[in-house]
């Protein structure tokens, strides 16, 4: 794909919506004092809206904290992304491969970092501190 026609496609795209679709959390064990081992699982897929203008991602994340080999508390989040789009470039599986990979991870990062550490706190432990998204 030409560098061309995806910056032409990412320049006529907005971001319109970022909201929390489900959140599921559980605290399994109490150890204190122990040094964790964190599993940060995200998934990133398209969502047909129906809408030729709109492209509709659901982020899910999960986070789970290990101490050794006991799983400590899990936060499950999802999020939907709804963005418009004002290109004439179609978002065919081309595109669609390349977007999801960059786009969609870098805009919820903060919100799911934030979800990740606020629900963690409340469990009791320690906030969970995600590293940023990096893209290589």
């Amino acid at each position: 794909m030409s560098r061309e026609r995806y910056s032409k496609f990412i320049e006529g795209l907005d971001l319109q919506q970022i909201y929390l679709v489900n959140l599921s959390c559980s605290r399994q064990v109490d150890v204190e004092g122990e040094r964790w081992y964190v599993d940060l699982r995200p998934e990133f897929r398209g969502v047909d809206s129906g809408k030729s203008e709109e492209i509709r991602v659901e982020a899910r994340l999960r986070a789970s904290a290990h101490e050794q080999k006991v799983q400590m508390m899990v936060v499950d989040a999802t999020f939907m992304l709804v963005y418009h789009s004002a290109s004439d470039t179609d978002f065919d599986d081309e595109i669609k491969e390349i977007f999801l990979k960059s786009n969609p991870p870098l805009n919820i990062w903060p919100y799911a970092r934030e979800v990740i550490s606020s629900m963690t706190t409340r469990m009791g432990f320690p906030p969970l501190i995600i590293e940023p998204y990096k893209v290589y």
